[in-house]
């Protein structure tokens, strides 16, 4: 063996060793990060989607009697509106719904209190004063449980962090009434995303606002408010018609002639108050196309039920699992932006019927039966999720818009719009939406019986 050959060996074992050496040297530090992360209870975004939450409750820490509003506003023929929060709720749902093919079981993913249904899938009439409330715990606490704070282990850090960063509450509201609402026809001129509020829909935002405020002002913890709303004019208006409620343009700032200075100005008063705001796209209405033909678009709703609600996509629009997406990357936002210092200790989104319920099948990982149980919110009717106290939301309960009469002082009968509130969510009839047929095996028929 020659010197040169001896001495090339020895290169490349020093160079192996060398190697040897940087290799193990990368995975102790890969080791020790994951091990400082999991200390310090750090999460992913795709964390939002959590294990399920425990049977609701009313949202807000209100006292028994209805909320009423301040003011009433005359609305013409359709009387005038008062707001309020009724403890009267009704049995919403069909029987036929205790079909276990709507009900999704599996372990630690049960949702079917969501839709009316207790852990044995028994299908659960609501009774009046039946609801019991969840005592809120205040934010300079954390929302942190003794046991949270006794306990070190990993799952439990990184509970605690959670919980450290949870706002109170997350509420989603549709937006009030619109032109589109009452004449679908002005679709076909009118671009969806400028279909403005009508009378009632302005109503309806500020009798929103007026409890939403009422029930956040009320309660124990920081009173800080932060919403996200959806670009188009009509979620743009239910935002104003809510804020109102905090400060009402109209009354602070006529004085000033100036439009662009008056809505510069009463943003940074609101703000003052704690209210602050954005917009995002990602939760705007589910696209159905461009200029819609009236017709076309009945034929297309039709159709959808036959091809599958979930997945039908409108001509030069969207389906349901297309908002499903944009939606995820919208969640993933949100979760980050809970790690903000200074972040609001109460969350509301204004946003579309579509986008409501794409976001709570999101976050709760519902089925896609599940999804197409769920009607469509009504309109600026609140569903409300609530921090358990260990990192996770859970849904609370929906208010609900609904006429009612009162008499008053002079013995005159009143129209009035008064909140009603309901712990599960609006399911339709079983046969308004198509179930799966998934077969356990390949000789299975397919076929299934109808109660």
């Amino acid at each position: 063996m020659t010197a040169s050959s001896t001495g090339s060996m020895n290169d490349s074992l020093v160079l192996s060793i060398s190697l040897l050496a940087i290799s193990i040297s990368v995975y102790t530090l890969i080791r020790s990060h994951q091990e400082r992360t999991l200390e310090k209870g750090i999460s992913q975004p795709n964390d939002l989607k959590p294990d399920l939450p425990s049977p609701p409750s009313p949202p807000f820490p209100i006292s028994q009697s209805s909320i009423r509003s301040r003011e009433s506003f005359c609305t013409g023929n359709r009387g005038s509106g008062i707001s309020g929060i009724s403890e009267t709720s009704t049995h919403r749902f069909n029987s036929a719904m205790r079909d276990s093919s709507f009900r999704n079981s599996s372990k630690g993913n049960n949702v079917d209190h969501h839709f009316g249904y207790d852990a044995a899938g028994n299908l659960v009439e609501e009774k009046e004063g039946s609801q019991t409330r969840r005592s809120r715990i205040p934010s300079s606490e954390f929302g942190l449980t003794d046991s949270l704070r006794r306990s070190s282990s990993a799952d439990t850090l990184h509970s605690r962090h959670n919980a450290e960063i949870m706002p109170r509450t997350v509420t989603l509201i549709r937006h009030g009434e619109s032109e589109g609402n009452v004449d679908p026809d002005l679709f076909q001129t009118k671009p969806d995303n400028a279909m403005r509020l009508t009378e009632l829909g302005w109503i309806q935002a500020r009798l929103a606002g007026t409890a939403l405020r009422d029930q956040i002002t009320n309660s124990a913890g920081e009173t800080s408010i932060h919403f996200i709303v959806s670009p188009y004019v009509r979620t743009m208006e239910t935002f104003h018609g809510i804020a109102s409620a905090w400060c009402d343009p109209e009354q602070t700032f006529s004085h000033i002639k100036d439009r662009d200075e008056r809505l510069a100005i009463w943003y940074d008063r609101l703000a003052e108050m704690g209210l602050t705001w954005h917009e995002d796209p990602r939760i705007r209405e589910q696209d159905f196309g461009n200029y819609q033909d009236a017709e076309q678009i009945r034929k297309a709703k039709s159709e959808r039920w036959e091809f599958g609600t979930f997945y039908y996509r409108f001509m030069n629009g969207e389906s349901a699992s297309d908002v499903f997406d944009r939606v995820s990357t919208f969640l993933d936002s949100l979760w980050r932006g809970f790690y903000h210092p200074h972040r609001s200790q109460n969350y509301v989104l204004v946003t579309h019927g579509i986008s409501i319920r794409v976001l709570l099948s999101r976050y709760f990982r519902y089925t896609v039966d599940q999804f197409n149980m769920m009607k469509n919110p009504k309109n600026c009717e609140m569903i409300v999720l609530g921090h358990d106290g260990l990192g996770k939301l859970e849904l609370d309960g929906r208010y609900t818009l609904e006429p009612g009469e009162e008499k008053d002082v002079t013995g005159c009968t009143q129209k009035l719009l008064r909140y009603k509130f309901y712990k599960t969510l609006d399911v339709g009839p079983k046969k308004h939406f198509k179930k799966r047929l998934i077969r356990m095996a390949f000789n299975e028929s397919g076929q299934t019986h109808e109660d």
